[in-house]
């Protein structure tokens, strides 16, 4: 009766942790339909202008912080992909190096973009394991979301801006308000100003 007893409570709790995975999955799968379903929205920022690669590059700031530009990582997308990334070195510690990306969601990609963010940072909460802590949360009137990846020590930052940019900032050895300070003095106001939009 005991061994009865015992299965079955098993059984449940495996039954409850699939229940609460579908749960999850099927969260973000419906933010991602409803951000696809806003077809003239979707439409209007499609055919909106927004920078290429070159122009966000162009735009990161030489200097963040103590960290500087490092022009030789600079990556750009290819084809429709409206997105640069570039690392800022730390003048003392390699390791604290920080790679910015940023997405800009007028344009061609227009629904991946908003894809991600719908992905990355709609909703609230946070979930906390023995590997990693998230959260997802409202920041200074952005959708954002912090990640801690425990054994690597890794950090990330992403966060929304308009819901048109998607930008990305992580690091091995920072901490997280070390990497807000940085986010806080990217100015999307200018690079929104790049092509008059």
């Amino acid at each position: 009766m005991k061994n009865q007893l015992l299965t079955i409570v098993i059984l449940l709790g495996i039954f409850g942790c699939k229940e609460k995975e579908v749960k999850t999955s099927n969260s973000t799968l419906d933010k991602v339909i409803e951000t696809n379903a806003n077809i003239k929205e979707n439409v209007r920022q499609a055919m909106s202008k927004g920078n290429d690669g070159q122009a966000i590059a162009n735009w990161f700031p030489e200097k963040l912080m103590q960290y500087n530009l490092d022009k030789a990582t600079k990556d750009l997308g290819e084809g429709a992909q409206s997105r640069a990334s570039v690392n800022y070195q730390h003048p003392q510690d390699s390791n604290s190096d920080v790679v910015l990306e940023v997405w800009d969601g007028n344009g061609p990609a227009a629904l991946a973009v908003k894809n991600m963010i719908a992905m990355a940072v709609e909703g609230t909460g946070e979930e906390k394991n023995s590997q990693l802590r998230r959260k997802v949360y409202l920041r200074k009137g952005r959708k954002s979301a912090e990640r801690e990846i425990y054994e690597s020590g890794q950090v990330n930052i992403s966060f929304e801006v308009d819901g048109r940019f998607y930008t990305t900032l992580r690091s091995g050895k920072n901490t997280l308000p070390e990497l807000w300070e940085m986010a806080d003095l990217l100015d999307f106001e200018a690079l929104k100003a790049n092509n008059g939009n």
